[in-house]
């Protein structure tokens, strides 16, 4: 009696301190399995061109010639080195995409060499480009020190709202002017219940962190208490049987 008076009072007093965010996992799990991955990435916003090719009879700007004015113009012998060249179309226009050793790029004209900004214009033309979905263009924002919680990547970023529906933001790099992240009400949801789920209240992101290990301890020494429960009680019953 006295071991099933103890277990019985763990349980009890375990599950008043955790039946709060058991439920909270058991609801986010629920929204989870109920929102399409797609629609919460954006994918059905996503303008269904395929990738443009180069015009017929472009020549590029010969690369060992954009490899020597990269050295002229690198600041100082602590410049960091370029890791990869790549080639590709951006807005209709041969681009060489210039990444360094850091993770910074930057973008040439393939057919001069020159160097290639992406001001505000740019950034409308790419943002109307990839989204198909209904709405149009009602802020353009260039943002250097902070972001919403939506964006977690790196800064500078330009920020792209639509007027649709589901509040569609685009984040486009100003250095490569591709589209980082799509941003929904469906994605807003989803993040809301995976801070919930993962019990990261600032950045939404990390699993290992004490409290979210904690509560996890708790919830199992709960479902480990309940199944000792269950064992202690089953002597009785079957005593009361063999009468």
């Amino acid at each position: 009696m006295k071991l099933k008076l103890l277990v019985r009072k763990t349980h009890k007093w375990l599950s008043l301190v955790v039946a709060a965010q058991l439920f909270l996992w058991t609801l986010s799990g629920l929204i989870f399995s109920l929102l399409p991955m797609d629609r919460v990435h954006g994918d059905h916003l996503v303008h269904p061109g395929g990738t443009p090719g180069f015009a017929p009879g472009f020549v590029p700007y010969p690369l060992e010639r954009l490899v020597s004015d990269l050295g002229r113009r690198a600041p100082g012998s602590n410049a960091a080195p370029y890791s990869e060249i790549r080639l590709r179309v951006l807005l209709g226009q041969p681009i060489y995409e210039v990444t360094a050793a850091d993770g910074g790029s930057r973008l040439f004209d393939a057919s001069s060499g020159r160097p290639l900004e992406l001001g505000r214009a740019r950034i409308i033309e790419i943002a109307k480009g990839d989204f198909s979905g209904d709405g149009s263009i009602v802020a353009v924002e260039l943002l250097e020190k902070s972001a919403p919680i939506e964006f977690r990547g790196k800064l500078p970023v330009w920020k792209v709202a639509f007027d649709n529906p589901e509040k569609s933001h685009l984040y486009i790099s100003p250095h490569t002017g591709k589209v980082l992240a799509r941003r929904s009400e469906i994605w807003r949801l989803y993040d809301f219940f995976w801070m919930l789920h993962i019990m990261d209240y600032e950045e939404r992101e990390s699993f290992n962190h004490p409290l979210l290990i904690t509560s996890a301890a708790l919830g199992l020494l709960t479902s480990l208490s309940g199944v000792a429960l269950l064992f202690v009680a089953f002597p009785r019953r079957r005593a009361k049987h063999s009468r």
